[in-house]
């Protein structure tokens, strides 16, 4: 058989489609295909490589490892060969703390913000993993941006620690312990052209200055500490950042957060375009920090992944809060029965 023509769709078509785009575009590929046309899909969502494609090429340290028939391997095996590792197969994260008696950090009343935002109220305590679902447009990261302080809301109260606060801008947001890992790691997240140590720092300078001067041997020390303790792969604290593998990019930006001891955190997507080891690792060091008390909203459009790593999830549709889900009852099923439906309330 001749084929008539070759398209290749672009590194991570569908990370910012949702799950009804990611449909409407499976079927334009399936369309294509019946002319005759091959397909090159590239991404690191494995459940829609499994859903599209016929054979899938595995490509491991810019080396060529092998290509497969999508339905003699399984994804495990998958997995094995794109990481040279097997990963841990768990289900659910493994935590170490129990949040079911800490104090709320951050609590939303009623807050809108036009023209998203209708009705949300939310509250994370001390030490949890909280989700955040949705369809894309649903006003899952305007409700991170009001929380930080990137728009000020037209309505509703915001309240830390049972305290009401203003917060007008993201430098309120740091003077209240606050930090925010922005969905889009390349343009909002990195500076590109600045080293890695840098890049650690970037948030945390008025900790490591006195006077007007910048303390380097405290500053170095920071940066080692975290290198070593996200395992981030760099030859050197002074390689610039736009050189390190997206997932290890995402590390650095976790520990420039961290580096400010914060009380609070929002990921808005923090394994948006890693490969699958780095997001079981990005997974892992966001159980940690919530471990060790810091209180988590978490932003996904996976549901696998709300479900593997999260206490409570919150889901939005249109601008307000359809439902809520904690322990068991988190799971992809019931995230999507709530998108489509709304009407679930925690019972808890």
């Amino acid at each position: 058989m001749r084929l008539s023509g070759i398209c290749v769709y672009k590194h991570e078509a569908t990370s910012s489609l949702d799950t009804d785009e990611v449909q409407v575009l499976f079927q334009l590929i399936r369309s294509l295909q019946k002319k005759n046309i091959a397909i090159l899909f590239i991404s690191h969502r494995l459940d829609e490589v499994y859903e599209i494609s016929d054979r899938i090429t595995v490509l491991k340290d810019g080396m060529y490892e092998g290509t497969y028939l999508t339905s003699e391997l399984s994804q495990n095996e998958l997995v094995t060969k794109m990481v040279g590792r097997e990963l841990d197969k768990r289900d659910k994260t493994v935590r170490e703390h129990k949040n079911s008696s800490e104090e709320c950090v951050i609590s939303l009343e009623q807050i809108v913000s036009r023209p998203k935002l209708k009705n949300i109220s939310l509250h994370v305590k001390k030490g949890e993993i909280v989700g955040l679902a949705g369809l894309l447009g649903s006003g899952r990261t305007e409700t991170a941006q009001v929380m930080f302080g990137y728009t000020v809301p037209d309505a509703g109260n915001i309240l830390l620690k049972g305290e009401k606060v203003s917060l007008r801008s993201p430098r309120d947001g740091l003077k209240h312990k606050m930090a925010f890992c922005t969905e889009n790691r390349r343009e909002e997240g990195i500076i590109p052209n600045m080293s890695v140590k840098d890049n650690i720092l970037l948030s945390s300078l008025k900790t490591i200055s006195s006077h007007g001067f910048l303390n380097r041997a405290k500053g170095d020390k920071i940066v080692q500490q975290y290198i070593e303790r996200f395992q981030i792969k760099t030859p050197s604290p002074e390689q610039k950042i736009k050189n390190l593998s997206g997932g290890n990019q995402q590390k650095v930006i976790l520990a420039r957060w961290l580096a400010t001891d914060p009380d609070f955190i929002i990921f808005d997507e923090p394994t948006r375009g890693i490969d699958v080891g780095a997001k079981r690792d990005v997974e892992n060091l966001v159980a940690q920090i919530a471990d060790m008390g810091i209180a988590v909203l978490l932003i996904s459009s996976e549901m696998s992944e709300l479900s593997r790593n999260c206490d409570r999830v919150y889901v939005l549709r249109d601008g307000n809060v359809a439902g809520e889900v904690s322990g068991e009852e988190i799971n992809p099923d019931t995230i999507t029965e709530i998108m489509a439906e709304g009407k679930r309330e925690n019972e808890n």
